[in-house]
C-alpha cells in the first residue's frame, strides 16, 4: 500500500507541476496572440498610408512615360521635316 501511495503522490506532484507549466504557457500564448494582433493592425495602418501615395506616383509615372513617347514622336517628325517645310 505504501508504494502505491508514494507513486500516486509523486505522480500527483508531477501532474500539478505540468499543469502549472501549461497555465504559464497559455498565459504566454495569450500575450503573444495579443501582440501579433497589434502588429497586424499596425501593418494595416502603415499599408494604408503607403498605398495611396504609391498609387499616385505609379499613375504619374505612367503619364510621364506616355508624354515622353509623344515628345519623342514629335521630335522625330520634326527632324524628318526639312527646314523649308516648317
Amino acid at each position: 500500500m505504501k508504494i502505491t501511495s508514494i507513486l500516486f503522490s509523486t505522480r500527483h506532484e508531477d501532474l500539478l507541476a505540468q499543469t502549472t507549466g501549461i497555465e504559464s504557457l497559455e498565459s504566454v500564448l495569450d500575450v503573444m496572440t495579443s501582440r501579433i494582433s497589434s502588429l497586424k493592425d499596425l501593418i494595416s495602418r502603415i499599408s494604408l498610408r503607403i498605398n495611396e501615395p504609391f498609387q499616385k506616383l505609379e499613375s504619374r509615372t505612367v503619364q510621364l512615360a506616355r508624354l515622353q513617347d509623344r515628345v519623342l514622336h514629335i521630335v522625330s517628325y520634326v527632324a524628318e521635316v526639312s527646314p523649308g517645310e516648317i
